[in-house]
């Protein structure tokens, strides 16, 4: 702007820029007075009020060319790059990335899935069984456990892919990682090298509700020895969190079931016991009798 005369309001000026794979190229067109472009642009001093824009120009493109036409100046400007190739961690880090969001996806339709399959069960067994069945189809396991505490026994619930366990005491579990996650109150994983079993990979899920251990969720895979992700992890904790509730609520219905037979027991004992007494008292000269009748629980 500093080289145009005169009254410049009419003119147009045009930018065109083009995009390349391997460089940018900005082509701008103006009316303006021609001037002579330096080949060699040398920063000005501190006081100059001109010559920078060339100087940045030429130091921050790769090809300049001015040309002077009637009427119209064309200064042609290319910015040149490499495209990089994708490293092959990047591209690890990718494949990573859309792995675990397919597998979240899948995580979701599975928690959906189940919920809905879980209003229709009523069996506690036909849930842990749906419950472990979804659980190894999303982390890929090859074989499961589902088991839970009663009485202070842990008490096999469902199973797939492995022999049923038989139910023992909280602290004398046949399975080490049990043992472990009981008294470590968090997840255990499988250890190819230190296992001896043909598992390559685990994991066991303790859970729990409030302070009270509720069960175990054990899941593993004999084809390959990578751990589960942090998606797969959150989708068993969550499904454990399914298990909880639904215990607990057959919990309040055995109490109130257990409630009501007590209650109606009471009420037979107090009609057993009533129709042992006479229907009238006999008067005994000397003798005074009083009844009561028992209140019913």
């Amino acid at each position: 702007m500093i080289h145009h005369s005169g009254d410049m309001s009419d003119q147009t000026w045009k930018v065109h820029l083009l995009f390349a794979p391997d460089r940018v190229v900005a082509r701008i067109h103006d009316g303006n007075e021609p001037f002579k472009w330096p080949e060699d642009p040398q920063l000005p001093d501190d006081d100059s009020e001109s010559g920078r824009g060339t100087f940045l120009i030429h130091s921050l493109t790769d090809f300049r060319k001015y040309r002077c036409h009637p009427g119209e100046n064309i200064l042609t400007l290319e910015r040149r790059h490499t495209p990089a190739a994708p490293s092959e961690d990047l591209e690890a880090t990718l494949d990573a990335m859309t792995e675990e969001l397919a597998a979240c996806y899948e995580s979701l339709s599975a928690i959906f899935r189940f919920t809905a399959e879980a209003r229709r069960t009523t069996r506690l067994e036909d849930f842990a069984t749906s419950l472990l069945q979804h659980l190894s189809t999303i982390t890929s396991s090859d074989c499961g456990m589902l088991r839970i505490v009663s009485r202070d026994q842990l008490t096999t619930l469902a199973s797939h892919g492995c022999d049923l366990l038989p139910s023992c005491p909280l602290d004398s579990s046949p399975m080490p990682l049990e043992n472990a996650a009981i008294s470590s109150r968090q997840d255990q994983w499988v250890d190819a090298a230190a296992a001896k079993s043909d598992i390559q990979s685990g994991l066991v899920h303790p859970f729990y509700h409030e302070d009270e251990l509720m069960g175990l969720i054990s899941l593993g895979r004999h084809h390959s020895d990578q751990s589960f992700n942090a998606g797969e992890v959150n989708v068993v904790h969550t499904f454990a969190e399914f298990l909880v509730q639904q215990l607990l609520s057959r919990r309040h219905e055995e109490e109130a079931i257990r409630s009501s037979v007590d209650r109606r027991e009471f009420e037979l004992a107090a009609a057993i016991q009533q129709s042992l007494l006479p229907p009238r008292l006999p008067d005994i000269a000397g003798v005074s009798v009083t009844v009561k009748r028992m209140r019913t629980m």
